[in-house]
């Protein structure tokens, strides 16, 4: 700790404390590479940036908050959307409780050719998962958000005009 608070750097680090090890070059070739392994891991630990898509994002909620999302793993996300037939230019309606996860995949599916329509429950839709996933500008154009409670609207009578 005291290396690293100096500002020396995660492979500096291992060096230093190669150089003290009174036992590390009585090891065998097996355990310094292990030893290695470790020290590397707790002192210079290394990570990837990804660009988030539908699936990567579904495998970190399920991983990181699964509630969020209703349990939603990538296996049944892609299911869902094989069985459904969404491809560029289509006309999809989704219903989505899931954070937004389905319409976001759906939404990068059909990759702003078609349309999609979103309906929710409530005041306003829950779409965080869309965010996250920072699709373009002419990638959701073509969704639109309704209240499921116009639905019952649309499908009721009209009155009959009064006579004149």
């Amino acid at each position: 700790q005291n290396l690293k608070s100096a500002g020396m750097s995660g492979h500096d680090v291992i060096k230093e404390l190669i150089s003290n090890s009174e036992t590390f070059k009585q090891k065998t070739e097996y355990s310094q590479a292990k030893w290695l392994r470790k020290k590397a891991a707790k002192h210079a630990p290394q990570f990837a940036c990804e660009s988030a898509t539908a699936f990567s994002l579904c495998r970190a909620y399920f991983h990181k908050e699964p509630a969020k999302t209703c349990y939603l793993r990538e296996d049944a996300m892609a299911r869902m959307l094989t069985l459904s037939n969404v491809q560029p230019g289509s006309r999809a309606l989704v219903v989505d409780s899931s954070n937004g996860m389905m319409l976001g995949a759906v939404a990068e599916r059909v990759g702003g050719t078609g349309t999609i329509a979103a309906g929710y429950n409530g005041i306003q839709p829950s779409v965080d998962a869309v965010r996250w996933l920072n699709l373009a500008d002419e990638v959701l154009q073509p969704l639109f958000h309704f209240p499921l409670s116009e639905i019952g609207a649309m499908s009721a009578p009209s009155p009959a005009p009064a006579p004149a």
